[in-house]
């Protein structure tokens, strides 16, 4: 991870991309006298490492439906060794991105091709998103004998530093039909893409432009609550004022400079918990002034309901009337299992993400979540039942028959564009079973079983012989080989090797449902696992089996799994007590850091259950004011919640509509910047800043139901889920 050092005040940090020389004159020559002699520098060639000097360094393969692999062989050549070239022009895709076009420029691209089987192929250089605009697109003929293409072109669309350069290899249609080449090589090289005429520009990303010095919790503080506002100035003073009148009801002296290191910049903390009074603030200072925010009770409310209200949008197999985001029923086909010509009904459940694609994996943390709402507190959503028992329906449906296994996931091929869920119409797969699907599985419904038990026995009977056909195939399967996703199936993946936590976790969940020793058994043999996501379970086994009557928990274990959960809300407090935005990320921000950020303050308050600390509960809602806006960027990561809410989710319905669904998590900042965007956009920012709200950033903007649920868990623990 590349990171910057702490500047001041976070909007003097600004992304670009910038080529190397600023102004290029035609054919890219720049004069600069020497001696009395005029000298031109040469073109810069904006393909990186196109002689392949670096191996395949820059280079990549999207494979739909195709089967390849790279392999550098000098003298400024790449071979692309073709399997299947699949059933459509971009089964293999052979692409570089971050290709940076300014508006009106000319420019000339050129390489070296030649195939071992005649053939067509297509260059292009595209928008690196729906609806993948071609820049330029040119069909071209591979011989045996290498050849020098070569396309000038001038950039009609608007500017874009973000593209992507492709080779499309995969099927390629000629006299109306698409012959399918049989397997060969294509032999490629010496890229280069050379501005001829124009200047290049100096990209900024919009959405960090006028950020406020003063970032506070944009729902606002409750009347009695710890208060507590960033400010990004070096004045140390500042005000709480009346919104409406400009009137100042408070003033202080906050703290002294502080570095945030995954901001990249230096901070103060302004406390202003002595105000009770109810009503609408700013916090300002000579320097700047915060989102506007209340002082009131039930901040929250309105927010958790929404948050919740998110999983009955993502309902699949029903149509929806809600608003511009109404749609008939969906994915209504019974889906193939993969592999053979067999189909099943997998009906129902929640789309995942902003795809369309059904994923048991996540299934299981996000019902968990729910029903741990529901199990620990008492101001759940009267309705949280029925909702979660929509998802599990569709569970059960995911278990193979005849050996209890848990198919991983149903999903089309690949995925759509942004269009409603009842326009994908692709065929369904099942992708294999997996030993991850099968222990989540086992774990969430022998949880589900034992809260469904008192209003409906039947069905807590038949999720808890589910759950155990489930956990007989995992015992029997120890060595089970981990989930990959199949040829021609590029939906989400959902990889994990490690299953110990997600059998750990079922055998204390079977354990609590049944008392049977076998359960027990596997417990007490098994050290205790970290972790609430959806990779990493282990802390869903150690609460399952703290919650166990105290008469049927052996001590040792007991405390072990207690020690286990304790000592990961120290590891919280530890980060969170170093960062002066009072959040425990540190500087590992990763894909779905919001997750990270709602799960940490679960875990808190769930230690704090365990052994009371008002330190717990206090840091859990600091937590819960960075995700409504109290952060680097006054960016609220809620839709529909606060002053800077997320416009622009990675979520099909929502660009298709164009309206965000309200109250959906986004993923929030990703200091690997792992989509093509933010890679260009956001190159060289801090973690913590490294988030950008357009449909392009699926790695920062996308949002899932298992984001969703731990935000409406941490608003329940908190008493806020009314």
């Amino acid at each position: 991870m590349k990171r910057k050092s702490a500047e001041r005040a976070a909007n003097t940090v600004r992304p670009f991309y910038l080529a190397a020389m600023s102004v290029l004159m035609l054919f890219g020559a720049v004069g600069a006298a020497i001696g009395g002699e005029l000298i031109s520098a040469p073109p810069v060639n904006t393909i990186r490492n196109g002689d392949f000097s670096s191996g395949t360094g820059g280079w990549n393969l999207y494979l739909e439906g195709g089967a390849a692999v790279l392999e550098a062989i000098g003298a400024g050549q790449c071979r692309i060794k073709i399997t299947r070239v699949g059933i459509v022009s971009w089964g293999v895709q052979f692409y570089q991105d971050g290709i940076s076009l300014t508006m009106g420029n000319t420019y000339r691209l050129s390489f070296d091709a030649a195939s071992a089987v005649p053939r067509f192929a297509e260059a292009r250089i595209q928008k690196n998103a729906h609806p993948y605009t071609g820049y330029i697109a040119e069909e071209i003929w591979l011989e045996t004998e290498a050849r020098r293409f070569s396309f000038e072109f001038t950039m009609a669309d608007s500017s874009d530093p973000a593209g992507r350069f492709v080779l499309n290899l995969g099927v390629q249609e000629a006299n109306g039909e698409k012959p399918q080449p049989e397997a060969h090589d294509v032999t490629v090289g010496n890229f280069e893409l050379l501005l001829l005429e124009g200047a290049e520009g100096v990209f900024e990303y919009e959405g960090h432009k006028n950020i406020p010095l003063i970032h506070v919790d944009q729902l606002g503080y409750a009347p009695n609550s710890v208060k507590k506002a960033i400010l990004v100035t070096e004045d140390d003073t500042f005000e709480v004022c009346d919104a409406a009148t400009g009137e100042a009801v408070f003033s202080g002296e906050a703290s002294p400079l502080m570095e945030s290191a995954s901001a990249g910049e230096m901070v103060r903390v302004a406390d202003f918990s002595a105000i009770n009074r109810k009503g609408r603030f700013i916090v300002r200072n000579s320097e700047g002034e915060s989102y506007p925010f209340d002082i009131r009770e039930n901040l929250y409310a309105d927010a958790a309901r929404a948050v919740f209200d998110m999983f009955e949008l993502q309902k699949c197999g029903v149509a929806a009337d809600a608003g511009v985001w109404s749609h008939d029923a969906c994915h209504t086909s019974e889906a193939v299992i993969y592999g053979t010509d067999l189909t099943k009904d997998v009906t129902g459940g929640w789309h995942d993400a902003g795809d369309y694609g059904r994923y048991v994996v996540p299934a299981a943390k996000a019902v968990t979540d729910l029903l741990l709402a529901g199990l620990l507190t008492p101001d759940a959503h009267p309705g949280l039942m029925d909702a979660v028992r929509y998802k599990l329906d569709w569970m059960l449906k995911m278990q193979d028959g005849e050996t209890g296994a848990v198919y991983h996931k149903v999903s089309a091929a690949s995925f759509c564009g942004p269009i409603m869920p009842d326009e994908e119409t692709d065929t369904l797969y099942l992708s294999p079973i997996s030993k991850t699907a099968t222990g989540g599985f086992a774990a969430s419904l022998a949880l589900a079983s034992r809260l469904y038990r008192d209003s409906d026995p039947e069905y807590a009977a038949a999720l808890l012989a589910a759950a155990e056909r489930a956990w007989d195939w995992l015992t029997d399967n120890p060595f089970y080989r981990s989930f990959q996703n199949p040829d021609g199936i590029v939906t989400g993946e959902y990889p994990d090797i490690y299953s110990r936590d997600e059998r750990l976790w079922a055998a204390c969940e079977l354990y609590s449902a049944t008392g049977k020793d076998v359960y027990h058994d596997y417990v007490l043999q098994n050290r205790a696992e970290a972790g609430l996501g959806w990779d990493h379970m282990g802390h869903y086994a150690s609460l399952a089996y703290i919650l166990l009557p105290e008469n049927a928990a052996n001590p040792e274990k007991r405390a072990e799994m207690a020690e286990s959960l304790l000592a990961g809300c120290e590891r919280v407090m530890a980060s969170y007590s170093a960062e002066p935005y009072m959040v425990s990320l540190g500087m590992d921000y990763p894909w779905g850091s919001n997750m990270h950020v709602a799960n940490n303050a679960v875990l808190l308050l769930i230690g704090n259950m365990l052994k009371p600390n008002p330190a717990y509960v206090e840091a859990a809602g600091e937590h819960l004011r960075y995700l409504f806006g109290r952060n680097a960027l006054s960016q609220s990561y809620v839709t529909g919640f606060g002053a800077k809410p997320p416009q622009h989710p990675h979520h099909r319905p929502s660009e298709a509509a164009g309206a965000p669904v309200p109250g959906m998590v986004v993923g929030g900042p990703n200091g690997q910047l792992e989509d093509p965007f933010v890679a260009v956009w956001l190159k060289d920012m801090p973690p913590a800043k490294c988030y950008a709200d357009t449909d392009q950033s699926y790695s920062t903007n996308e949002v899932t139901i298992y984001w969703n649920s731990p935000l409406y868990l941490l608003l329940a623990l908190s008493g806020f889920a009314r």
